[in-house]
């Protein structure tokens, strides 16, 4: 199938976007190990950990069925997929997952671009793009096992397909 040449400037001029997005998220995701919620760490990541490798603590919300283990479940799965090709280090497999949340943060971004060229052309998308590489609170945010960073794909990917 032939794509007109107006529709694939804007996919590649996005595409770019995003991986200048990616990139500053992906320096975060390895070099800050530090901590902003303890839910980063105790309601994901140690429980992802525990369901890949047997052995870790069980918050009062998993015992008791106050949060779902959908996310814990997709970590823990991405953490034994690590750990088969040979990333099975604590550190490695804190940064690899911190990894799969920056590209997560960065791929939301791809339909928003598309909508902003349909809105209001390349400075608009544009004007975004920028926006979203060095809005502060984004940087901050992307890398974070956080159930809101592993949501907002789905919310921005939906919003997309469902743009009229």
């Amino acid at each position: 199938m032939n794509v007109p040449v107006s529709l694939r400037k804007p996919v590649w001029l996005s595409l770019g976007l995003c991986a200048a997005i990616f990139a500053p998220r992906a320096y975060l995701a390895v070099h800050d190990q530090g901590m902003i919620w303890a839910d980063e760490i105790f309601q994901s990541l140690e429980q992802g950990h525990r369901l890949a490798f047997g052995y870790g603590l069980v918050p009062w919300e998993f015992q008791f069925g106050a949060r779902s283990w959908l996310l814990p479940g997709v970590i823990g799965g991405f953490m034994r997929l690590l750990a088969a090709v040979g990333i099975d280090h604590g550190l490695s497999l804190v940064i690899g997952t911190k990894l799969l949340f920056a590209l997560g943060a960065a791929v939301t971004f791809y339909p928003l671009l598309r909508l902003a060229y349909v809105l209001g052309g390349g400075a608009a998308t544009l004007l975004l793009g920028i926006g979203a590489i060095a809005f502060p609170a984004s940087l901050l945010y992307s890398s974070r096992a956080l159930a809101e960073v592993a949501c907002a794909p789905f919310v921005t990917w939906s919003l997309g397909v469902l743009w009229p």
